[in-house]
C-alpha cells in the first residue's frame, strides 16, 4: 500500500529496571566487603594487640622472676661465706649478674643493723637521721612523731606488745611458723610512704638508711652509709650489729624494657636445718 510502512513488533523492555537492580547489588556487594574487610582489621588489630599485652606480661613475669632469682643468689653468697667480713658490707655490697640474652640483675646486700630500724630507734637518732637527709627540723620532727605512732597504731590493731614493752622483745624471738619472724607494726621500709609530707623525693632520700629488720635501737657506724653515721653522731646513740641481719634488693632490666625489683629482709641462723628466716619479701 502506497504511502505506508511496516513497523516490527518488539516485547517491553527491561533494560532500565534490570540496570537498577545491578547496580543496586553492587553497591551492596561493594559495602558488604568494605564491612568485611573493617572486621577482619578489627580483628587482626586487636589479636596483634592480645599478642603484645602477653608478650609484655610474659616479659614482666620473666623480670619478676630473675629478680628473686638474684635475691636467692645473694642469700646462696651469704651462706657460703666462711667469713661474713669478707662482703665488706660497708654501707652495701653488691654484684651483678649478666645472663646470655643481655638481660642484667643488679643485687645489693645490706647489713641491717648498719641501718635504723623503723620499729626500734628512738626518736633522737630518728630525727637525726631525717635531718642528715635533708628534711628541715619542723618534716623531721613530722617523720619522727608520725613512725612513733605508727608503731602504738600497729601495736593496737595487732594486739601485740604494748609500745612500753616493745623495745624488751628478744633478738630472735620464738615463733609458731617455721622460718618465719613475727611482723612487727612497721612491716617494710617502704610503709613510710603513706606518712603526711612524704612524697617521692623524701622517700627516695630516707630510704636507703632504713630497715625493720635489726631489732635494735642503734646503728652500728661500720657498716652504715653517710647519712646514718652522721645521725648516729648527732644523736650520740651507736649500735653493735648483731652480723646477722641483712636487707637484699634485687633489680633486674630485661633487653626489651621490662623492669622489676624485690625486696628481701632475713636473718642467718646457726640451725643447719633452717639457715636463715625470712622477715618479709617484697616485690615492686
Amino acid at each position: 500500500m502506497t504511502g505506508s510502512h511496516k513497523t516490527k513488533a518488539t516485547g517491553p523492555s527491561y533494560a532500565g529496571p534490570m540496570a537498577g537492580q545491578r547496580g543496586v547489588a553492587l553497591l551492596l556487594a561493594v559495602w558488604a566487603v568494605i564491612l568485611l574487610g573493617g572486621l577482619v582489621g578489627g580483628l587482626l588489630m586487636t589479636a596483634g594487640s592480645e599478642a603484645r599485652l602477653a608478650r609484655n606480661l610474659i616479659a614482666v613475669e620473666k623480670a619478676q622472676n630473675l629478680a628473686e632469682a638474684g635475691i636467692n643468689r645473694a642469700i646462696l653468697l651469704l651462706l657460703s661465706s666462711d667469713d661474713l667480713a669478707e662482703l665488706e658490707l660497708g654501707g652495701a655490697a653488691g654484684f651483678t649478674l649478666r645472663l646470655d640474652d643481655a638481660a642484667e640483675i643488679a643485687v645489693t646486700i645490706r647489713d641491717s643493723c648498719g641501718q635504723i630500724d623503723l620499729n626500734w630507734a628512738p626518736a633522737p637518732l630518728l630525727s637525726a637521721y631525717a635531718v642528715a637527709v635533708g628534711l628541715s627540723p619542723a618534716s623531721a620532727r613530722q617523720f619522727t612523731e608520725a613512725v612513733i605512732a605508727g608503731r602504738e597504731d600497729g601495736h593496737r590493731s595487732s594486739g601485740n606488745l604494748s609500745p612500753s614493752g616493745f623495745g624488751q622483745l628478744p633478738a630472735l624471738p620464738q615463733v609458731a611458723v617455721p622460718n618465719a619472724i613475727p611482723v612487727a607494726p612497721w612491716q617494710t621500709r617502704r610503709d613510710i610512704a603513706r606518712l603526711p609530707g612524704i612524697g617521692p623525693q623524701e622517700l627516695a632520700a630516707l630510704l636507703p638508711g632504713l630497715t625493720v629488720n635489726c631489732r635494735e635501737q642503734g646503728a652500728d657506724p661500720q657498716y652504715a652509709g653517710a647519712d646514718v653515721r652522721r645521725a648516729v653522731t648527732l644523736s650520740g646513740l651507736p649500735g653493735r650489729s648483731h652480723r646477722l641481719a641483712y636487707d637484699i634488693v634485687a633489680e633486674v632490666k630485661l633487653p626489651g624494657g621490662a623492669v622489676a625489683a624485690t625486696e628481701a629482709a632475713l636473718w642467718l641462723t646457726r640451725d643447719s636445718d633452717a639457715p636463715y628466716r625470712i622477715v618479709h619479701w617484697y616485690r615492686r
